[in-house]
């Protein structure tokens, strides 16, 4: 195996790490400091993200309990186990092929968006976006070259992390903006006349 690919193996999930801990940390800051405030929100959706994705669901559950071979232990490839397709769920613990930690881990840097301010243009959301998804489908591209995991693990934890994105988004709504008008002049009895 090829070092750049080991490298990825070992370190590419480092950025999601510091962007969960960063979020942690602003996220809980933002108790003490009013101008971390505004970014509590986005902060709070990717840790989240981070712990019900990678962590709970695809390293938690699904990994654990769908039991899918990865490509190395299949029969198709030399190994001792036969094959597995993605929609049929096999042993559990049979094997950790389904979906890919690597990917989601990837993937879930969708949730960087969240940080880019509504003010600004959409390219530069489009730019974060495109960068997550591309990194995301790196970390699964060195899985599937390494022979653990399957393309569909990896499209799969793809979508997962996606889906999580829009379930999180709709629970998770942003809060109105303050009025600024309203606070600046708090209604009295006199402006009421």
């Amino acid at each position: 195996m090829a070092v750049p690919w080991v490298w990825v193996y070992h370190y590419g999930e480092l950025p999601t790490w510091i962007l969960a801990i960063g979020a942690a940390v602003v996220c809980g800051g933002s108790f003490r400091r009013r101008s971390w405030v505004g970014y509590r929100r986005a902060c709070a959706l990717i840790v989240l993200a981070v712990m019900l994705g990678p962590g709970l669901l695809v390293n938690g559950m699904l990994k654990p309990l769908w039991g899918r071979p990865r490509p190395t232990q299949a029969d198709l490839f030399g190994g001792s186990q036969p094959y597995q397709p993605w929609w049929q769920p096999g042993n559990a613990g049979g094997g950790r092929s389904f979906p890919s930690g690597h990917a989601a881990m990837g993937y879930v840097l969708v949730f960087g968006t969240c940080l880019v301010p509504p003010c600004r243009s959409a390219w530069l959301r489009g730019l974060v976006l495109g960068g997550a998804l591309a990194y995301g489908s790196l970390l699964g591209a060195t899985r599937i070259i390494q022979g653990g995991h399957f393309l569909s693990d990896v499209l799969w934890s793809g979508s997962l992390m996606c889906f999580l994105v829009a379930i999180l988004q709709a629970v998770l709504p942003t809060p109105a903006p303050p009025n600024t008008a309203a606070s600046q002049n708090p209604p009295t009895v006199f402006n009421a006349m």
